[in-house]
């Protein structure tokens, strides 16, 4: 009789312990977000983290963050998984504002050393785009202040000191144009004028 108890006794802890380390099996699966970014940004991760943390809708607040490109929810053998990626800044609208890949405005918890873009339709064609991306890559760009377009005149480029209209035509030869005259002429003697590079042998100079 005592060996059936001392049978039972053992049968009864084996099970015992096999329940637990099933039970810490289960909660070993661990719910993982993989955050992706062009730049660092520790409180973006900050963010994340205790909207993970602290909200049970956790997918619902990565649909409504204007920063956020895309967000993906992965069942695997292992958990849950996100896969969150941050949208990449093209343009600066205004503090903390900026037009993402796509021309769309977005707030960023960072900011980001980009030139200003000032558009009167908020609209552009494709062919616009792609002319302010041509400018954003050119090698003028970290001179560049400011960016605007207009229907009539076109793009107009703000530096620290001067203008240059470079107009809506022949943009990538207008950019080469505005580096040659730049080497060219004086700083002292650009400062507060307005070049114009729209006359296909020249160009004009005004006074801001």
């Amino acid at each position: 009789m005592k060996i059936v108890k001392h049978l039972i006794f053992y049968l009864l802890l084996v099970l015992l312990i096999f329940s637990v380390f099933f039970a810490f099996d289960v909660n070993e699966k661990k719910y993982k977000v993989h955050f992706f970014t062009s730049y660092s940004c520790d409180y973006c991760e900050k963010v994340l983290k205790n909207a993970f943390f602290q909200s049970s809708e956790f997918e619902v607040f990565l649909k409504n963050i204007s920063w956020i490109k895309k967000a993906e929810k992965t069942n695997t053998s292992h958990g849950t998984e996100f896969f969150v990626e941050a949208k990449k800044p093209l343009f600066k609208i205004s503090s903390h504002v900026y037009y993402d890949e796509n021309f769309k405005p977005f707030f960023s918890l960072r900011e980001h050393n980009k030139i200003i873009l000032n558009i009167q339709n908020k609209n552009l064609p494709l062919s616009t785009k792609q002319q302010a991306i041509l400018i954003s890559k050119s090698d003028l760009s970290k001179k560049i202040k400011s960016l605007s377009f207009f229907e009539t005149e076109g793009w107009i480029l703000d530096f620290d000191d001067y203008k240059v209209l470079v107009g809506k035509k022949e943009l990538q030869a207008r950019l080469k144009k505005i580096i040659k005259l730049t080497n060219k002429i004086n700083k002292k003697d650009l400062k507060n004028k307005f070049l114009d590079l729209r006359y296909p042998k020249g160009f004009v100079i005004k006074n801001l």
